[in-house]
């Protein structure tokens, strides 16, 4: 028997093999706190689960956080891309200013600030045309032999156009599901 607990701030979630187990638990913490059990985890942190029993797939999505982000910024109906950034785009540390002088500065700032506003634009348009895609988890399709563990990585061999330091990423996948990734 075991019970896994997720904690963060005023959010817990909890996963257990046992149900007599987690009705102990549960009855233990409600003696000294106050919460409330939400029944079958469908909600945690801005993601939205769906676990079908029937199947064996559970779904993460943050299509409805997502959703929200755009009506807040005025971009429900903004023309998706298919990247987050410009393709082939560099920032070059040789861009940034050299001088002290305080208009040159200023300048700097404001475009700056200007690049990171139409950056996060195109961010929200990237999201609104991926916002329907949900991380999958499965049971091994075969039981005989177990799960399937899968890792891949990459590297853009010196990339950086100023330090000719390579980019790497990296993604772990669980029967298909990424478990794990860096970029």
């Amino acid at each position: 028997e075991q019970i896994l607990l997720s904690l963060f701030v005023d959010d817990g979630l909890c996963a257990t093999n046992s149900e007599a187990l987690y009705q102990t638990f549960l009855s233990d913490l409600q003696q000294k706190f106050d919460l409330s059990n939400q029944g079958d985890l469908s909600f945690y942190l801005g993601v939205a689960v769906d676990h079908n029993l029937s199947t064996g797939v559970t779904t993460l999505s943050q299509e409805q956080f997502v959703q929200t982000l755009l009506e807040r910024f005025n971009m429900v109906g903004c023309k998706p891309v298919s990247t987050p950034a410009e393709p082939n785009s560099h920032l070059i540390e040789g861009d940034q200013p050299q001088t002290p002088d305080k208009t040159v500065v200023r300048d700097y700032q404001l475009l700056i600030s200007r690049l990171m506003y139409l950056s996060l634009k195109r961010i929200l348009h990237y999201l609104a045309g991926t916002k329907h895609l949900k991380l999958t988890y499965k049971l091994s399709d075969n039981p005989l032999t177990g799960n399937s563990l899968s890792a891949y990585a990459d590297s853009d061999h010196a990339g950086d156009p100023d330090t000719r330091q390579s980019v790497t990423g990296f993604v772990v996948l669980l029967n298909g599901g990424a478990v794990s990734w860096q970029s």
